[in-house]
């Protein structure tokens, strides 16, 4: 539906198997084809005439499917899930990710920087894109993952920064007015960590 509205890709979240990525392929990269002409194709291969599958690859030249591994379960298919075909690019959910490898929100534990190494290991051996959402910290944690082969980063997002931007601004008011002071009470992610309640100030 996300395609046939106009977009040119889609961001799947939390995919964990093979048969999950085979259905994302059939409607991201088999369009318009469905049905029973579709399940022939992927049951048998056969298309419903020679000039079917070329029209097919030319109408989705344009389509990207990037599937986003946020689990252990993710992290231990991923070979097979990429042997599909069709994966354009694979995206690591942090905090999801890092709460299904029982380290919630400790994104330099050594456990989560192993299970983000194998993504990319496996990513990159197959040829297909790999990135993290870098939501908020350091840089040097994005710098890292970079230098480990991950050739894309969604860096934060909008809320973020204008939650920053709008924090920023105040504290350099604050501080013009002769309030030096850095207040305990700053929304994430500049002060209180998730799932913790945001007061004002």
């Amino acid at each position: 539906m996300a395609l046939d509205s106009g977009a040119h890709g889609v961001i799947v979240p939390y995919v964990e198997s093979a048969d999950e990525v085979r259905e994302l392929v059939s409607a991201v990269k088999y369009r318009p084809l469905k049905g029973a002409a579709l399940r022939t194709v992927l049951a048998k291969g056969e298309f419903p005439s020679p000039d079917t599958a070329p029209y097919l690859e030319n109408f989705n030249a344009d389509s990207v499917l990037i599937i986003m591994v946020e689990s252990a379960a993710g992290v231990a298919n991923l070979a097979d899930m990429l042997s599909i075909g069709g994966v354009d690019g694979v995206l690591v959910g942090p905090h999801d990710f890092s709460v299904s490898h029982g380290v919630p929100e400790d994104f330099d534990h050594p456990t989560f920087e192993w299970a983000v190494r194998q993504v990319i290991s496996l990513c990159r051996e197959n040829g297909v894109g790999v990135g993290v959402h870098h939501i908020a910290g350091s840089l040097e944690r994005e710098r890292r993952w970079i230098e480990w082969g991950c050739n894309f980063i969604v860096h934060k997002s909008d809320t973020v920064f204008i939650a920053e931007g709008i924090c920023n601004e105040l504290l350099t008011l604050r501080q013009s007015l002769g309030d030096g002071s850095v207040p305990d009470n700053l929304p994430w992610p500049l002060g209180p960590p998730r799932g913790r309640s945001l007061r004002r100030w």
